[in-house]
């Protein structure tokens, strides 16, 4: 799905950015260049409402498969015990809770 890749997108798009203080948390999906970034897409390649529905099993995913499988491969050692950790604790959980009203707004 092309919405495997929104994750990254909503990172790339942030205003925090990983500059000092590295996080695999949800809050980019609303800020607001991604919120502008996805109705530019949206505009061009229509999104439907199940498509944002599926978001948290997106980033759930991306999560489990680039975190915690293959995070060995991408960070240090020290790193990548703390993202796992976070991820683990924190980011998994919250996934469930997405607050996805500003995103449906989007495609409604």
């Amino acid at each position: 799905s092309r919405l495997l890749d929104f994750y990254f997108l909503s990172r790339v798009s942030s205003r925090t950015g990983d500059k000092t203080q590295f996080s695999y948390s949800a809050h980019t999906f609303s800020e607001p260049r991604f919120l502008k970034f996805l109705t530019a897409y949206h505009q061009v390649y229509p999104l439907s409402q199940i498509e944002i529905e599926f978001l948290p099993f997106a980033y759930r995913f991306f999560l489990l498969n680039y975190v915690i499988r293959e995070g060995a491969r991408f960070f240090r050692p020290d790193l990548c015990a703390q993202f796992r950790r976070d991820t683990a604790r924190e980011h998994l959980g919250s996934s469930s809770r997405l607050d996805l009203t500003e995103l449906l707004k989007i495609v409604s």
